[in-house]
């Protein structure tokens, strides 16, 4: 199944690459000094946390607050990002988000999650932008990553050179 449309890849990868606009001329991007930063926590709005907390707690996310209906928190098995689920106010939104847990082996882990009764929507596979992954969908249809990428998740082959590098 095919989630992304071979157009909107496409797209992805060439400004992955780094493709130039039609000018020839490099992007500029705003520099904004923060110092050290880390992601500390993503949150997802669902139209039913509880549901949406069993979820994540099968996928062995450790949940530190169940604050129902309206709320719940989960610690990352490793390091301390956090997930926190949302209840929607009114109508849920498209999800426009996606979750990704790198593993060491995709498809020893998807074979696992099957059999603990997941689903997945795009079984194992092989990307052009050098990661292997496979998706599922939580309640609310966010896009669940299961991947790998070892050292192409921070040093792709078309990475930008560092400040001061040459490419």
């Amino acid at each position: 199944m095919l989630l992304v449309s071979p157009a909107k890849r496409n797209r992805i990868i060439r400004r992955l690459r780094g493709v130039r606009e039609l000018s020839g001329e490099p992007r500029t991007r705003p520099t904004i000094v923060l110092g050290k930063v880390r992601l500390n926590h993503v949150t997802l709005t669902v139209a039913d946390v509880e549901r949406s907390a069993d979820f994540y707690a099968r996928l062995g996310l450790r949940q530190i607050v169940a604050a129902y209906p309206g709320y719940a928190r989960f610690l990352s098995p490793e390091g301390d990002t956090t997930l926190s689920l949302h209840r929607a106010e009114g109508a849920l939104p498209s999800p426009s988000a996606s979750i990704h847990f790198e593993v060491d082996d995709v498809d020893r882990v998807a074979e696992e999650l099957k059999g603990s009764g997941f689903t997945f929507a795009c079984e194992p596979v092989d990307q052009p932008y050098l990661w292997r992954e496979a998706i599922m969908l939580d309640p609310d249809g966010h896009q669940v990553f299961i991947y790998h990428a070892g050292q192409n998740r921070l040093h792709p082959p078309w990475r930008l050179p560092d400040e001061g590098q040459e490419r």
